[in-house]
């Protein structure tokens, strides 16, 4: 055979295994659906209107609030400012997720609400009811002389996570708390909080592990606020709290301070007692005294998680300005 004739055939395979592959993809591409036009799929959403009550009176107030949904870390919905007039309008998009709602004011505690999408409706209005900072009076019994003096702070309002930071003179050694510790009653303490997974078709249980030291209490189940504290130690109900480092506005105010493990809340508990030991020298007089300082800590929002603090990011009271009291020895 001449090489034309070699040149007709190789055409005529190549043309056969041509045609062959190309019925062959439409074959396939009408058995799976190639050529059908598929309908627009609709994006899921379900709007929802956010507004903050005040947990006392009930009624509207201005405040901020912050919205999160919880899937492989925290994502920001939307955040910004509510007016008591008015409601926030926004939309969620992640079906089966967790929502955090997260709202305060200048008078108030932040609040934190957890949503799962489930259990939202379309167009529902959802009310975060932040805790108010309350007025305090602060009485205390004891002596200075006698090397003890309990303080007694009491409010028909909130002071959260109360911490207390001393100073002293020259004529004591030092002021001592020696009750740091953190109950959290008819429950123990975690190392983690959870949270369903995203998932209908799955009851496993997604852990959120807290960094080391950090243990978490759900007080919401007694009425109270979920709460968060460093521990050196827990043992049971019990968590023994770190002494805390003294805030950089209290450097020059303050020589030591602690974390009490106590709060007040309306309706719940409003009063309380400190007990401190202090260490007196020979040369104690008139000119001596003891002022403490108490401070209620409040959640910041930092490096993609809220934590409490006694102080905002900036080094300024996270709460209420803090009440103090000064003792000084007898008949002074």
């Amino acid at each position: 055979m001449n090489s034309k004739g070699n040149t007709t055939v190789y055409i005529v395979i190549f043309i056969v295994i041509f045609l062959s592959i190309i019925g062959y993809l439409v074959y396939y591409g009408v058995t799976h659906d190639w050529f059908k036009s598929k309908p627009e799929e609709i994006p899921y959403e379900k709007t929802i209107y956010l507004a903050l009550q005040d947990d006392y009176t009930k009624e509207l107030i201005d405040g901020n609030f912050s919205l999160m949904y919880i899937y492989n870390g925290r994502h920001i919905v939307k955040e910004g400012i509510i007016e008591k007039d008015a409601v926030v309008e926004t939309k969620i998009t992640v079906p089966n997720a967790f929502y955090e709602f997260y709202c305060w004011s200048d008078s108030h505690y932040v609040k934190k609400l957890i949503i799962q999408e489930s259990a939202i409706k379309d167009k529902e209005k959802i009310i975060c009811t932040p805790p108010r900072f309350g007025d305090y009076s602060i009485t205390y019994g004891g002596s200075i002389n006698d090397g003890q003096l309990t303080l007694n702070i009491s409010s028909e309002n909130n002071f959260l996570r109360m911490g207390i930071c001393t100073k002293w003179t020259a004529g004591i050694y030092r002021v001592t708390y020696n009750d740091a510790i953190s109950t959290c009653k008819d429950n123990i303490w975690y190392n983690y909080t959870d949270y369903y997974p995203p998932n209908k078709t799955s009851n496993k249980h997604v852990y959120n592990w807290l960094p080391d030291g950090v243990y978490s209490c759900n007080y919401n189940k007694q009425g109270y606020e979920e709460v968060l504290e460093n521990c050196d130690d827990v043992i049971g109900v019990k968590c023994y709290l770190t002494k805390p480092s003294v805030p950089i506005r209290y450097k020059y105010n303050a020589d030591a301070c602690y974390i009490t493990g106590k709060f007040l809340q309306q309706g719940v508990l409003n009063t309380t007692d400190i007990k401190l030991v202090v260490d007196t020298t020979n040369y104690l007089n008139c000119m001596d005294y003891v002022k403490v300082y108490f401070l209620d800590m409040n959640r910041i929002y930092k490096d993609g998680d809220w934590e409490y603090s006694f102080s905002t990011l900036d080094n300024k009271d996270t709460g209420t300005i803090d009440p103090f009291i000064e003792i000084k020895p007898k008949n002074c």
